[in-house]
């Protein structure tokens, strides 16, 4: 068995896994024995690939936000634009608190718009775990029969490791190698704002709801 552990935007998350399955390594199954661990991954694990999408998705709906005017250009598109001016008087700043009265309003002022929002958050949502997928992150390795550790530079996408680089041995190596990856990016990213049409494209890919 092997725990994963890999960087999210919150905290870190902890899998414990073999090559097929896993289970969320939380303090409840870190107190179990070694053989009891076995047992419920062998017993109760997820897919792994099933398990690394639901821990992106769920990290995804703690950080998702409501952009008020993106919801209206989205429903506008939508034909729903007699209700826009009854969407503005709600705030969302407070949706991850108010979430079932929000949809409450919104569906007081038309089942069309509350299909409409449930629509646009499903977008909203896909886009971060996409962002999530691009991420570069240090993606740690430890097998508990020989307690040997390795650590890598690598994305988790579609519910798959992809390694961008060899066993790095420490976390400091990790963290020195992720910074030179970051650090390329960003130069790529700045030759690419500095190119007109690729700026272009890019203002479409962000705001898909921008007519054209």
């Amino acid at each position: 068995m092997i725990i994963e552990k890999w960087s999210h935007s919150t905290s870190p998350v902890l899998i414990l896994r073999n090559d097929e399955k896993g289970l969320l390594y939380n303090h409840v199954l870190q107190t179990k024995s070694y053989a009891e661990q076995k047992r419920l991954l062998q017993e109760e694990g997820q897919p792994l690939a099933t398990l690394r999408k639901a821990l992106l998705e769920q990290e995804a709906n703690r950080t998702v936000t409501i952009n008020p005017v993106r919801l209206q250009r989205f429903l506008e598109n939508r034909g729903e634009r007699e209700s826009i001016s009854k969407v503005k008087t709600i705030d969302f700043s407070k949706f991850h608190m108010h979430t079932k009265a929000i949809f409450n309003e919104l569906t007081f002022i038309g089942a069309s718009v509350a299909q409409g929002f449930i629509e646009f958050y499903g977008i909203e949502m896909a886009g971060i775990v996409e962002a999530y997928e691009r991420r570069l992150r240090i993606i740690e390795e430890e097998e508990m029969e020989t307690g040997k550790r390795s650590v890598y530079i690598g994305k988790i996408s579609q519910g798959n490791v992809r390694y961008f680089s060899p066993n790095l041995e420490t976390i400091e190596s990790a963290q020195e190698t992720l910074r030179h990856f970051q650090e390329k990016q960003a130069i790529k990213n700045r030759v690419a704002t500095d190119s007109p049409s690729i700026a272009l494209t890019r203002k479409r890919e962000d705001d898909p709801y921008e007519k054209e």
